[in-house]
């Protein structure tokens, strides 16, 4: 007869099943270690492909990707995106220390035009 102690082993170990490996960057060429703790983690996080780029372009990347989404939320916004409603209705009490912006909004036959405020 088993004990109930041996029943509640991990069917498998997961350092055990991994060795290093060398890729390539698929953006930069250079060849690069994939360890077997980066292998292991990427199991335990249930990715299913290796990584295509080294840290480096991978950072890189992500750097890009972040400038870009900014620069879409500024177009989106608009100038005077971040401005301060309360400032506009009269009821801002935050003065210098309030994050947005203290324009008046005020409309003119060539379109809207923000006029600043200090």
């Amino acid at each position: 007869m088993s004990s109930g102690a041996e029943d509640s082993k991990p069917t498998t170990e997961l350092s055990g099943d991994f060795t290093d490996k060398t890729l390539t960057c698929k953006d930069c060429g250079n060849e690069w270690v994939f360890s077997a703790g980066e292998q292991e983690f990427y199991r335990e996080k249930a990715f299913e492909n290796d990584p295509t780029r080294c840290k480096e372009c991978r950072k890189a990347k992500k750097i890009a990707r972040n400038r870009r989404m900014r620069s879409r939320r500024q177009k989106k916004n608009g100038p005077g995106g971040n401005v301060c409603y309360a400032f506009q209705k009269g009821e801002c009490t935050r003065g210098d220390s309030c994050r947005f912006a203290h324009e008046l909004v005020s409309e003119s036959k060539e379109g809207n035009e923000n006029e600043t405020v200090e």
